[in-house]
């Protein structure tokens, strides 16, 4: 039985090709680079609309309409509508009452000049002709009194249809068509997806190592798989837009809001974490994330050598910025290291370079 397994294991070994009998492996190369790199830390945050709003009713009324949770309505389209008949019939009143007015002022008018004539020939007393002016004058007050309510009752019909503010995405509704609702009270919520950022407490280390407009690194997920590595998520460039220096009283941290980049497909609640400074920007050698391949809570960096051969180096990550990640252990600026087809690469197997990533020219690279 043991020769049976011995020359089942010596029969395996002698289908096995060695390394130099394998094909050179298919890989990309990039090269590791001397960067300016702040050493951070990752803050909690989630990802909000700089216009989030409740949309409530101005008026009391039966409703007629409410957008669906989910629809997306243009600037100055219909959100809501209320019944407006009541306020239709309110204008309809306005305007009658301002035609009898304008009708008894053209009256009054005429009796005035008549007396105004009569009192040129002493026809009449001086006191009826001023009981006519003033008659007349007080029902010219009430026609500008009543077009004020006319126009008061024009606006508040304005008001049964509740129009978009902005491009709106309607997240959620609290009354349906048909139930009455008072002033004030919420109809829907109304976001505005143009405007995207990303709203983290930090802490208060950071704040003198911040400047709106510098770039920040974001991640989409609540925690890395392994914290060293900085891996786990998508990654992307924000943009530092403002903070709040007003610290808590309890945890001594700040808000911060940095602009998504318009391509962004995140949305909003979604839990992101930002990689905040806590020191001044240091001088070090960083490669791209792709380089990375973690195994079993390492991280390795394959380096080719210069006989087109892989090199597996332990490494230990530092700080990110953005697609890069400092990294110590023994890579020097200028080293190629693979970024495509490392995942089943052995130390020592020959390799194919297909192509290197363009030589960049990123703030902070060496020159």
């Amino acid at each position: 039985m043991k020769n049976m397994i011995g020359a089942g294991l010596l029969a395996l070994l002698a289908a096995s090709p060695s390394l130099a009998q394998q094909p050179p492996a298919a890989v990309t190369v990039d090269r590791a680079q001397l960067r300016e790199i702040a050493p951070s830390q990752w803050s909690a945050g989630k990802v909000v609309s700089r216009r989030d709003i409740r949309i409530s009713a101005e008026l009391d009324g039966a409703l007629e309409f409410v957008a669906e949770p989910g629809s997306l309505v243009k600037k100055g389209e219909r959100l809501a509508q209320l019944d407006a008949t009541h306020w239709r019939l309110q204008l309809r009143n306005s305007d009658s009452r301002i035609t009898q007015l304008r009708a008894r002022l053209t009256y009054l008018d005429a009796q005035l000049e008549r007396l105004s004539k009569l009192a040129e020939t002493n026809s009449t007393s001086r006191a009826a002709l001023e009981e006519q002016q003033a008659e007349r004058e007080a029902m010219a007050q009430d026609l500008v009194a009543a077009r004020i309510e006319r126009d008061r009752r024009a606006y508040e019909l304005s008001k049964t249809k509740i129009n978009a503010p902005f491009d709106t995405l309607v997240v959620s509704r609290e009354h349906q068509a048909g139930e009455y609702v008072r002033t004030g009270i919420e109809l829907l919520r109304a976001l505005d997806m143009s405007q995207l950022e990303v709203e983290a407490d930090i802490p208060l280390v950071a704040l003198p190592l911040l400047r709106a407009g510098e770039p920040i690194a974001l991640r989409s997920d609540a925690v890395s798989i392994t914290e060293d590595a900085r891996a786990g998520g998508e990654l992307l460039e924000g943009r530092v837009r403002q903070f709040v220096p007003v610290a808590s009283d309890n945890s001594r941290r700040v808000k911060l809001m940095v602009d998504l980049p318009a391509q962004s497909s995140w949305i909003v609640g979604m839990p992101v974490q930002v990689a905040v400074p806590v020191a001044a920007a240091q001088r070090m050698v960083a490669v791209p994330r792709d380089a990375l391949v973690l195994r079993n809570g390492d991280a390795f960096v394959f380096r080719v050598d210069g006989d087109n051969k892989a090199e597996r180096l332990l490494v230990t990550t530092g700080s990110g910025d953005g697609e890069w990640i400092a990294v110590h252990g023994g890579l020097s600026d200028g080293d190629r290291v693979i970024v495509r087809g490392a995942e089943r690469l052995q130390p020592g197997q020959a390799v194919k370079v297909l192509s290197e990533v363009a030589a960049r020219t990123d703030e902070g690279a060496s020159i």
